[in-house]
């Protein structure tokens, strides 16, 4: 389902952003197929007129081009399928153009979809339980959401703690490891009291200097 959703947006993106096909014609391109359409009407209403004649020789000479057609160098290569094929106007070649185009995109969206759907069977069917109701509630309670995800992450830190001192408790239960602390010498606590007995004395007679040394209220 995620992949179908990601190349539907992806097809989306590139239908979105794909370019319009429609080319800026130039007032010289303009001129060109207004000769071009005009000329084709005489001479289509020529042939109409005029009976039907044998075709010209291959030896015949050739009507003189004018300074327009001299300028269209381009001669393009037509097949004898293509001579066969009705003409088209303007409109089908370009506005046409694109519609087939986009017709063409769209049967294949349509058909990349119904792929993906034949391969994927599983449907999933949600069924609706008396009594059993969505865990955050956000449509029902929208106003206590906040305070809902506030107590469960209370409550799920208060659990975490009591998983770790459970488990520091049995890892202590499995340790047979009891330390015996046994009292310092007598020479040493000894030598302990009278350090603390002379840093006592120490501190009184610090205390006592400087109050003599204090300054006299009339000062």
């Amino acid at each position: 389902l995620c992949e179908e959703a990601r190349q539907h947006r992806l097809d989306f993106i590139e239908s979105s952003t794909a370019p319009c096909l429609r080319p800026a014609l130039c007032e010289r391109s303009l001129q060109i197929a207004e000769r071009s359409r005009s000329k084709s009407t005489q001479l289509e209403n020529c042939r109409m007129d005029r009976p039907q004649t044998a075709p010209p020789s291959a030896g015949a000479r050739a009507k003189p081009r004018t300074q327009a057609e001299r300028d269209c160098t381009f001669a393009p290569k037509i097949t004898s399928l293509a001579r066969q094929r009705e003409k088209r106007s303007l409109s089908e070649l370009s506005l046409g153009d694109q519609r087939r185009r986009d017709e063409r995109h769209r049967r294949r969206i349509e058909d990349f979809a119904t792929k993906q759907a034949r391969a994927h069977s599983f449907k999933p069917e949600v069924k609706s339980v008396k009594g059993v109701g969505s865990r955050l509630r956000i449509l029902e309670e929208p106003d206590t959401y906040l305070e809902r995800m506030a107590r469960s992450k209370e409550s799920m830190l208060k659990r975490c703690v009591a998983d770790k001192d459970r488990i520091l408790a049995q890892e202590e239960a499995e340790s047979t490891f009891h330390p015996q602390v046994k009292p310092a010498p007598a020479l040493v606590r000894q030598m302990a009291e009278s350090h603390r007995a002379l840093r006592e004395l120490r501190e009184k007679e610090n205390l006592n200097s400087s109050k003599a040394r204090a300054r006299p209220a009339w000062q």
